[in-house]
């Protein structure tokens, strides 16, 4: 049987299926930050309203990004849960092109998310109030440039729309 602080956990890494902004942060505190790692990334904390932009970002290009848990594990003495998880990207057709081949566009992630919780009483006792999560830097910069492709792709195709229309 899993604590009520691994099945918030669990409840925001099946967030990313359908990138519902709305949903992470409802699983947050107001003063919640998202971290990634390894620092090497220059990736910059986020609030928790910043965390939900990103995500609100993302699903324009991508239809889901599925995060699957292989292990957790809580720490009751320090309130964590840490969930060793992969992930496969599926964009929006339109993002897609002939150029990058199948498998690029279905890229397979893998992570680790360390999550904390607020304590005591409260509308926010027992959200998430810090996510750290380790990223595989080699993957997500190809997941980078993908995403940014994918963006291109969209603006032409809107672009294209466009003039047809005029």
């Amino acid at each position: 049987m899993s604590t009520p602080q691994e099945q918030t956990a669990l409840a925001f890494i099946s967030a990313f299926s359908t990138l519902d902004p709305q949903l992470f942060t409802s699983l947050c505190t107001s003063t919640c930050t998202h971290h990634f790692l390894p620092s090497s990334m220059h990736m910059p904390a986020l609030s928790s309203s910043a965390f939900a932009s990103h995500i609100s970002s993302l699903s324009k290009v991508l239809r889901s990004f599925p995060v699957t848990a292989s292990d957790v594990m809580f720490d009751e003495r320090r309130n964590k849960v840490s969930i060793h998880a992969t992930s496969v990207t599926e964009f929006w057709e339109e993002g897609m092109d002939e150029g990058v081949g199948g498998e690029e566009w279905r890229y397979k992630g893998e992570y680790v998310f360390m999550f904390e919780f607020e304590k005591g009483e409260g509308e926010e006792a027992g959200k998430i109030s810090k996510v750290v999560e380790f990223v595989d830097s080699l993957g997500t910069e190809r997941l980078r440039g993908s995403i940014k492709r994918a963006r291109e792709n969209m603006a032409n195709k809107e672009t294209e729309r466009i003039s047809k229309e005029d």
